[in-house]
């Protein structure tokens, strides 16, 4: 039986959660890591989405989906995905739950040190890195990512992270800071640290 990953289950119950090693265990939303999103969204809904699909400067092999607002969402406000290109069947490679926080890292800094203190209980042998770095598509190097790395055996990861934008993204851009909490397969881990921004 898959294991509901999300912010609430992650602040209130998961002492009763057994340790863990197969990420596909996990869910957001009750979306997992190898589902096709078309379990979870119209090929209507999908395509609508896919008009603001999110590409990455240094390789085409993935671009993100995010919806946002659905009413069956309990617990985020957006779920993001990341799919392959030319993939018609949407084979989830990552996925994401992102809460905004309008003009408050305070609190997202917060929840985002909670769930992180309750991921290391689910997953102690994981390598856990924590830092802080510019994010990449803020050229002027003053927007910041708070982040919690999992890195699991595998080569799965699963990622806590605070998005601090600057007021030159947040007024350009209407960016809000935002805790985002995801799962990424192996592949996807790859991707991320050695093509999507290379």
């Amino acid at each position: 039986m898959r294991l509901l990953f999300s912010f609430i289950i992650l602040i209130l119950s998961f002492q009763s959660w057994t340790k863990a090693d197969d990420i596909s265990d996990f869910e957001i939303e009750g979306i997992s890591i190898g589902d096709s999103a078309l379990e979870y969204f119209t090929k209507k809904e999908i395509r609508k989405e896919k008009k603001y699909r999110i590409k990455y400067p240094g390789s085409n092999k993935f671009y993100a989906i995010t919806f946002a607002e659905y009413p069956k969402f309990n617990i985020y406000d957006s779920i993001q995905i990341n799919v392959k290109r030319r993939d018609k069947k949407y084979i989830i490679f990552s996925i994401s739950g992102i809460n905004y926080y309008t003009e408050n890292i305070d609190k997202c800094l917060q929840q985002m040190k909670s769930i992180s203190d309750e991921i290391v209980k689910i997953f102690p042998d994981s390598s856990i890195t924590k830092r802080t770095k510019k994010h990449e598509y803020d050229k002027s190097g003053k927007s910041l990512i708070h982040q919690y790395i999992f890195d699991m055996d595998s080569g799965d990861e699963v990622r806590a992270e605070c998005y601090d934008w600057s007021k030159k993204m947040f007024n350009k851009h209407n960016l809000d800071d935002q805790l985002v909490v995801s799962i990424f397969s192996e592949e996807f881990s790859y991707f991320m640290a050695n093509e999507a921004y290379n």
